[in-house]
């Protein structure tokens, strides 16, 4: 995973962040490997960082037809990391467009 946060890619859209990394290891079954990351620094309670980890998983679960057809079309697999960024609990709405914002975009950022 060190290498997802050192030579990853990444987007930011408010309050989540996407890093991204294309890898060529042949045992990985699925096109992507997905990571949800909540802070303990900023989120002290652990039912907080469960919800909003919750509301990312959902919101990727929801919308991730659209990540998996634009990983496809490049032949790519990759493992990649949501993590939410803002500093206060965010509506599933927010989180949602931002998901989505970024998943539709940052396939297009990898080379």
């Amino acid at each position: 995973m060190d290498v997802l946060f050192k030579k990853g890619v990444s987007s930011v859209k408010s309050p989540v962040k996407i890093i991204i990394f294309k890898t060529t290891s042949p045992q990985q079954v699925y096109p992507n490997r997905m990571m949800f990351v909540v802070p303990k620094k900023i989120f002290k309670r652990a039912n907080k960082r469960n919800l909003l980890k919750r509301r990312m998983r959902e919101a990727f679960r929801l919308n991730k037809q659209l990540f998996y057809e634009r990983i496809n079309e490049r032949e790519i697999k990759c493992i990649s990391a949501l993590i939410y960024t803002g500093n206060q609990l965010s509506d599933y709405s927010e989180i949602e467009k931002a998901v989505v914002y970024l998943l539709s975009n940052v396939v297009n950022k990898i080379k």
